[in-house]
């Protein structure tokens, strides 16, 4: 009865996780790094040319670029075959494509996600317990991060859930050496390091651990651990090296790329300053992260200290590995002078799951100790209140998941003037607009309207509405001619708050209307 009422739960989550996602998928425009993303996995996949958005292994940008294969035309032939800077490009290929076909390019992604999800649930359930199946089920699809990124084309939360998927293996691999779990691990890290460079300290840190767990067994003359290793290593090679055709060269200058985009000072708009600080991602972490999964993630710590000598030698080694991995993670993550959105923080995530996942098992195991410290009644109760303000919280910001901030934070506007850029918005709102603007260009025929954003494109439906300027025809705004609707977006106010025409709009204008937490509307005039 119990394990039937766990699978419905974990279907009811999934699917409620779906549904929210296709809505997303419908009312969102692509991001601005989406454009660049389909153009690069495009160009690889027609012309196998990795140079485009070189930054990022090309896993998921192929796997986005498959349907331009079954509905290609001529323009959008002619647009891959032409070689453009990465944004350039990706603005022109999705406007050659239908609205349904660049759509069908984030159903893949989505579906991806998806199957991924599921796949986590179920080892967290063979691993843990059907239980911890639940309550990782109930963490992925309350974290409004994941809500937020899961059906862009992008690469943080496939690579969050293929290095989870990954990190589950491991463990299990510690358990019993089955070649089932070597397998599912070298598959699952050599995914995560085929998504994202970032993943490259993990994975080699999982390599050698597979030696290391088994140090003893050298003792013995078992040398099958040091084979395990030599073979995890060379399937994530033929994972990568499959990819990009088994040229090396593409391949450091991806790895070269990644490094120097991520130790080049940046400044960003944080606490109210175009600053870089080694504190960013540890305040929006605060500011940004469920109030919920803080708590049961600090909990796992100290259940994990306290117990930590009464643990077995397979359990110790999955803490110090877990351990090791989320200390070096999180210093290449502090350390980061790429410094953009809450969704690169992803990286740690896995080991903060696996950390949840080690502490609730020892909990569950040793009534001795819950009968003595009672951590389970007292931290589920702790638990189901903090998870009930967070669902709150997520219902309030529903649909602007990319906005969300946790009660620390207090009004959800306020994240703006914590962190802004992709904390807030990611050009992700101008469908939205675009249908406002129709509407009120139906109503206000007298009305001109002007976009200033910082982000790059507005949307193309936005660009296909006659009579909306983009950033120009200031003098015409500031002289009062006519009266203008002017939007100014999160970044634009951020970054040039000084311009005369930000100082116009805000001192004689009028706020009539926000999207989505990042476009503001304003009457002058």
């Amino acid at each position: 009865m119990l394990k039937t009422t766990v699978i419905i739960t974990v279907l009811i989550l999934i699917l409620l996780f779906l549904f929210i996602q296709i809505h997303l998928i419908f009312i969102e425009s692509y991001s601005s790094d989406e454009y660049a993303h389909i153009y690069a996995g495009a160009r690889h996949l027609f012309k196998n040319d990795a140079s485009v958005n070189p930054e990022h292994p090309p896993l998921i940008k192929l796997v986005a670029s498959l349907p331009i294969l079954f509905q290609a035309s001529t323009d959008i032939i002619a647009t891959i075959n032409t070689p453009y800077y990465q944004f350039e490009g990706g603005w022109k290929l999705v406007s050659a494509m239908s609205f349904p076909l660049s759509l069908s390019c984030r159903h893949i992604i989505l579906l991806c996600n998806v199957l991924i999800f599921a796949l986590v649930i179920y080892q967290i359930m063979r691993s843990f317990g059907t239980i911890s199946g639940v309550l990782g089920s109930i963490l992925l699809f309350s974290n409004p991060t994941l809500i937020a990124h899961s059906h862009f084309i992008c690469f943080d939360v496939p690579s969050f859930c293929f290095t989870l998927l990954a990190l589950l293996y491991f463990y299990r691999y510690l358990d019993a050496q089955i070649p089932s779990h070597l397998l599912g691990m070298s598959i699952s890290a050599s995914f995560a390091l085929s998504t994202k460079f970032t993943a490259l300290p993990f994975f080699i840190l999982l390599g050698f651990s597979i030696v290391f767990s088994h140090s003893r067994d050298f003792k013995t003359g078992n040398i099958k651990p040091l084979f395990h290793s030599i073979f995890y290593f060379l399937t994530g090679l033929l994972v990568l090296g499959s990819l990009y055709g088994w040229k090396l060269l593409p391949i450091l200058n991806g790895i070269s790329n990644r490094i120097s985009i991520l130790s080049q000072p940046q400044n960003t708009y944080f606490l109210g300053k175009l600053i870089y600080s080694k504190w960013y991602y540890p305040v929006i972490l605060v500011c940004k992260e469920n109030l919920s999964f803080m708590f049961i993630c600090l909990t796992s710590l100290i259940v994990i200290l306290l117990r930590y000598k009464d643990q077995n030698r397979t359990t110790k080694l999955k803490i110090n590995t877990t351990f090791v991995i989320l200390m070096l993670t999180s210093f290449l993550l502090v350390n980061s002078r790429f410094q953009v959105g809450i969704r690169h923080a992803l990286t740690i995530y896995p080991y903060l799951y696996g950390i949840v996942f080690i502490a609730f098992k020892i909990v569950t195991e040793v009534s001795s100790f819950t009968k003595r410290f009672k951590p389970s009644r007292y931290a589920a109760e702790i638990f189901a209140i903090l998870l009930m303000l967070d669902l709150g919280r997520f219902y309030i910001i529903f649909p602007d998941f990319i906005a969300y901030s946790n009660w620390c934070v207090g009004n959800p506007m306020n994240i703006r003037h914590i962190a802004s850029d992709s904390n807030v918005g990611w050009g992700t709102n101008y469908l939205r607009l675009a249908n406002w603007i129709e509407d009120a260009k139906r109503r206000y025929p007298e009305l001109t309207f002007h976009i200033f954003n910082r982000i790059g494109w507005p949307g193309r439906k936005v660009l296909e509405i006659p009579g909306v300027f983009h950033d120009f025809e200031v003098s015409e705004i500031l002289s009062n001619q006519k009266p203008s609707i002017v939007i100014l977006d999160d970044f634009y106010l951020q970054y040039y708050t000084n311009r005369p025409i930000v100082q116009h709009v805000l001192n004689k204008g009028t706020l009539i209307k926000v999207i989505g937490y990042d476009l503001f509307i304003f009457r002058v005039g």
